[in-house]
């Protein structure tokens, strides 16, 4: 039995391009070449009535969802946006983080041109890049039957570290359940507004001994969706504390539980 023709522009002849082509680029290309076919003049074939429509029409759905694409797909692989605080983005280069504020230069050259909620315009090795945050991805707030959760992988240096807001200010913590308080070190305090000179005065161990720091309060924290008030934190010197730590005057308002190698920190 020999196989049944196709008016060209049909739902068959479609199919046939589509494996044929192996990309929606060649796909489009045929239904170009359609449209020159019927063009050619009168002497082309006749068409089933609605057929030489049927392309068109295909393109015309299709062409809107293939400009609809999230940007981020398009971004160089090893780029990624964690988060947005303000002006200053979160971004990560090649596993590498930093947070950059338009006009510095972060990571591998990578500029930030401009942000706005959850997305940044970046230029990264001579080219433009808009991305945007993915919260299942960077282990953000995410929402889940018992409510908000975070979840919390290790770092690069093998610490759980997440990028809090501070006073609106993008700080980077390290979750620490064996302190009793949030600890700031004075620069990320001095970023974040915070003056220790107005705090009262503590000395607490350390494992090798006694330090002294300030005790303040942050108005805002933010972690992901996980926000809390009137926060109680010490600031100490830079040279006793390499990196800020989010402690149990935070996360005594939630619910922190061990999944595997992250921490998941979620309403109570």
């Amino acid at each position: 039995m020999t196989a049944a023709s196709h008016p060209p522009g049909s739902l068959s002849s479609l199919d046939d391009r589509r494996e044929s082509g192996g990309s929606v680029r060649s796909l489009f290309r045929s239904l170009a070449s359609d449209r020159g076919d019927r063009a050619a003049g009168p002497s082309q074939t006749r068409q089933a009535p609605g057929a030489a429509c049927w392309p068109r029409r295909f393109g015309l759905v299709l062409l809107p969802v293939l400009l609809a694409l999230p940007p981020a797909v398009l971004a160089e692989p090893g780029l990624r946006l964690h988060a947005v605080f303000g002006e200053r983005a979160v971004l990560s280069v090649d596993g590498e983080r930093a947070v950059i504020a338009p006009g510095e230069t972060g990571p591998g050259g990578l500029q930030v041109l401009r942000t706005r909620p959850g997305a940044a315009l970046v230029q990264y090795r001579g080219e433009r890049h808009e991305l945007r945050v993915r919260p299942a991805a960077t282990g953000l707030a995410a929402s889940s039957a018992g409510g908000v959760e975070l979840r919390v992988h290790r770092d690069s240096r093998g610490d759980h570290a997440v990028t809090a807001g501070v006073n609106g200010i993008a700080i980077t913590l390290v979750v620490d359940r064996g302190v009793d308080s949030v600890l700031l070190r004075a620069a990320d305090a001095e970023r974040a507004g915070i003056d220790p000179d107005t705090g009262r005065s503590v000395r607490i161990q350390r494992e090798h001994g006694y330090v002294h720091g300030q005790r303040v309060r942050i108005e805002r924290l933010q972690v992901g969706a996980l926000r809390q008030a009137g926060v109680t934190a010490i600031v100490l010197p830079d040279a006793v504390l390499p990196r800020s730590r989010l402690g149990r005057s935070f996360l005594e308002h939630f619910e922190v539980t061990a999944a595997g190698d992250a921490l998941v920190i979620r309403e109570r």
